[in-house]
């Protein structure tokens, strides 16, 4: 969150620099692409000696969750002037752009192996069983809006802007999303061998990586079991739910 609103003081000094707490180096490492060059990570520090203990991490935390609090005011007196500042704009943007690395952790926190995470307790059970029934949806031509106009939502990212009304034409489309059940078809028909059903470049992806299933699906035995964060489930018993695959599969 401050490194959100850090960037945003100095490039648009929405905010007074002493309302932002400045972060260790080892805190500003990403792995967003770099623009320039996708295959590399953009500009960080190199991997620290020492990583934070979770109680210094936990006292950062609530530095600049003080430090949020404590802008509201200074945000407020430069609405009539800043124009992210109107409205609180600023705070919206600080919580989409938290959220964002917070999705990222998640996709992280799957991939790791089950024997280094603990269910937490509260955790609910899981919905298995049959889906919505597949089947497709008839929709007419008609005008669609793209976007909106600026002053029509409380906060939105620069290329929500403006609103473009757009005619389009009669189209069929699934009425639910691939699910694993209907994706393991495609596994199982050599989809991951076929090089004509990729494009070049998600090809070149799936060789370089070795990509032959979906990450969070394991072969055991001859049977596949799917990976959620904290358990494997016989894929079977969740085949109805909405497949979990990179663009590249999905476009496959």
């Amino acid at each position: 969150m401050v490194k959100a609103i850090k960037d945003f003081w100095l490039t648009h000094n929405t905010l007074p620099q002493e309302t932002y707490t400045s972060a260790p180096p080892a805190y500003s490492r990403g792995i967003d692409p770099d623009v320039d060059d996708p295959t590399h990570c953009h500009d960080h520090p190199e991997v620290p000696d020492r990583w934070p203990a979770v109680d210094e991490v936990i006292a950062y935390r609530d530095r600049v969750r003080a430090a949020l609090l404590a802008s509201v005011d200074a945000v407020a007196a430069r609405a009539d002037t800043h124009l992210m500042a109107r409205d609180g704009r600023v705070f919206s943007m600080v919580i989409e752009h938290e959220l964002m690395h917070q999705e990222t952790l998640l996709y992280m926190l799957q991939r790791l192996p089950l024997e280094r995470k603990v269910r937490p307790a509260w955790l609910p059970s899981y919905v298995l069983g049959s889906g919505r029934p597949a089947g497709p949806v008839e929709v007419p031509a008609g005008p669609a809006t793209l976007g909106a106009r600026f002053d029509e939502l409380p906060f939105g990212w620069d290329n929500e802007f403006s609103a473009l009304e757009v005619h389009v034409p009669a189209f069929r489309i699934d009425g639910t999303p691939v699910t694993n059940g209907q994706f393991q078809a495609f596994v199982e028909d050599g989809g991951y061998t076929r090089a004509d059903l990729w494009i070049d470049e998600d090809w070149v992806w799936r060789g370089h990586d070795g990509v032959e299933h979906p990450a969070v699906w394991e072969l055991v035995d001859g049977a596949w079991l799917y990976r959620t964060i904290f358990d494997r489930l016989p894929l079977d018993q969740v085949a109805d739910w909405p497949v979990y695959v990179s663009l590249a599969e999905a476009r496959a």
